[in-house]
């Protein structure tokens, strides 16, 4: 089996190094691409690692659908089946909106419950001020709940809570 690296920096003739018996340790590779996968670590499966991206998405209000907002940025990183997302919003009117304020249009949907933080500012309903403020993310659904210590019971944070002209701002990593 021949082994040739051509002049775009290629390697030809072989389509598994490995099976090839070709090692890269102690290799400078510069911006190598890589098709199917890499092993990190080790050769087990749990070292497989086939998937790796990152973007930007637009976050919904999933109770206001025709908010429109000041700022309203998502991204994302996605590796293997983990995702983490960012989102800051600034809601500038609700247009009709009401009930709980949820982030939607996630990227990738999650598999099951994750929890994360969120941040406001000062013009969040005062009741928000001292409470433990929670993100999540429930299996199967495309958005990011958020709840907070009601004193007595867990609540969910509502769109009249956040208010408009305000910012929520959270961070989350789930699993798809």
């Amino acid at each position: 089996m021949a082994l040739v690296l051509n002049g775009s920096g290629s390697i030809t003739g072989v389509t598994d190094l490995a099976t090839a018996g070709v090692a890269l340790e102690d290799a400078a590779l510069t911006d190598p691409v890589v098709t199917g996968g890499v092993y990190l670590g080790g050769t087990g499966a749990a070292n497989y690692l086939d998937d790796y991206e990152e973007g930007t998405f637009t976050p919904g209000c999933l109770n206001a659908p025709s908010a429109t907002f000041s700022t309203n940025i998502g991204t994302y990183v996605k590796i293997g089946n983990q995702v983490t997302v960012t989102v800051f919003q600034s809601v500038t009117n609700y247009n009709g909106g009401g009930g709980d304020y949820r982030i939607s249009n996630l990227p990738f949907l999650p598999s099951g419950y994750s929890f994360g933080a969120v941040f406001g500012d000062n013009n969040w309903d005062t009741s928000l001020n001292t409470n433990n403020l929670i993100a999540y993310t429930i299996s199967s659904y495309s958005n990011i709940v958020f709840r907070y210590n009601s004193g007595s019971n867990a609540a969910d944070v509502t769109i009249a809570q956040v208010g408009t002209g305000a910012y929520v701002a959270t961070t989350i990593t789930y699993f798809v």
